[in-house]
């Protein structure tokens, strides 16, 4: 993860590229939870790959570094159904 925020000058030009890629496809919020909407190149990342998407998108922007939000809900882009959680511990899949 890193390696991926060193080597880009712009942490948000790095963001916007996963969207881009469809690995990552809206952010919204329910409840005042963000959301986090994957796309269908998400499920051929690795878990190893997964982890450092959304450990960046949450160094990036800081959101469960906060304590106002200390979970982003993910949810499938097609079902809409909740797929995972990521919170200060790390990424879970359901």
């Amino acid at each position: 993860m890193q390696d991926w925020l060193s080597q880009n000058e712009d942490n948000f030009a790095l963001i916007d590229g996963f969207f881009r890629a469809d690995i990552l496809r809206e952010q919204t919020s329910e409840d005042n939870i963000p959301v986090l909407i994957v796309g269908p190149q998400f499920y051929r990342l690795g878990g190893f790959d997964k982890r450092r998407v959304m450990t960046t998108l949450d160094t990036v922007y800081g959101i469960t570094e906060s304590g106002k939000h200390p979970t982003i809900i993910l949810k499938d882009w097609a079902t809409k159904r909740q797929i995972g959680l990521f919170t200060r511990d790390g990424l879970q899949i359901e």
